[in-house]
């Protein structure tokens, strides 16, 4: 009996070392357990997904980066999405991509990062699998086809874009040309050719032309113009081009901001004319603008005051 009670004694040590020890990798392990990408052939431009699973301790949050590479040649759409864990404590995380090229590498670089319980945080680098990219040419053509382009570009017509075009320059044309119609002087002058012009240079303003076709637009200005400096001297024939009319303008005796303001009010509608410039919609408003200013503040010239006087200004 004594020697059975001395060997029970002897065998604890023996039973106590033989128990199994701690996992090595405790609470914190994190384990990358596979990862998936579907469909595994795809076309350029088509979205695929890539998946990676992740064992984590209960309790923690997985998500996913895929940083897109420096020669294009996929790209994350959107923001990875993870899925909570299944009963084996998987987390599952799934990255939308689209492939660029016909020749892809077959990895992809991303990082899925895990935030533990604990509020510790991990970053794994990992290499999401790409699908392969079915052949852009038919395996059966005889003659090679040009290139796709990586984005196709739809094919457009612009047939009805140059008709529409058309029809509404003629319209705008057309517009003008009833306009300067209406506008003709009657056999009777104006009783005050100032407030004549400035009128007829409002009407211009809301006709509608400054939107639809500035060419025309500063046409109308300059002719207003022009009728309103042969009625104030008739010296300043509308028949006179920009340089003479403004010549004979200083030699008049004109102050020197008038024939700057007209200068400046004729010279975008020369360059529409002859240079085939039409001027930008603001150009042509600061130009209507500055004919209305020299219109109202022009003084008239000693020598043409009595015609002047005669049209009723």
């Amino acid at each position: 009996m004594a020697l059975a009670l001395i060997a029970l004694l002897l065998a604890i040590p023996s039973l106590a070392s033989a128990q199994p020890a701690p996992s090595a990798r405790g609470a914190d392990s994190v384990v990358v357990v596979g990862m998936r990408v579907d469909p595994d052939t795809v076309t350029v431009g088509d979205r695929f997904r890539a998946a990676v699973f992740v064992r984590v301790p209960a309790g923690s949050t997985v998500s996913l980066a895929v940083p897109n590479p420096a020669d294009g040649a996929y790209q994350a759409v959107g923001a990875a999405r993870a899925y909570p864990p299944d009963s084996a404590g998987v987390q599952r995380a799934v990255a939308t991509m689209v492939l660029w090229v016909t020749d892809p590498a077959a990895s992809a670089r991303a990082e899925a990062r895990v935030t533990l319980p604990s509020g510790a945080a991990r970053t794994i680098d990992i290499q999401l699998p790409l699908p392969a990219v079915r052949a852009v040419l038919p395996a059966d053509s005889a003659q090679p086809r040009p290139p796709k382009d990586i984005v196709e570009t739809p094919r457009r017509d612009w047939t009805w874009l140059w008709i529409a075009a058309a029809v509404l320059a003629a319209l705008a044309l057309l517009a003008f040309w009833l306009w300067r119609r209406r506008r003709r002087p009657s056999a009777t002058l104006p009783v005050d050719p100032r407030q004549h012009a400035l009128a007829e240079l409002d009407r211009l303003r809301a006709s509608g032309l400054l939107e639809a076709d500035t060419e025309a637009f500063a046409a109308g200005t300059s002719a207003i113009l022009r009728d309103f400096a042969a009625v104030a001297d008739p010296r300043l024939g509308a028949d006179l081009t920009t340089s003479e009319l403004l010549d004979r303008l200083l030699r008049s005796g004109a102050r020197g901001e008038d024939v700057e303001a007209l200068e400046r009010a004729l010279t975008g509608a020369d360059l529409a004319k002859f240079a085939r410039r039409p001027p930008s919609p603001a150009r042509a408003l600061q130009d209507w603008e500055a004919a209305r200013r020299w219109i109202d503040s022009f003084q008239r010239p000693a020598s043409a005051a009595p015609a002047l006087a005669e049209a009723g200004g």
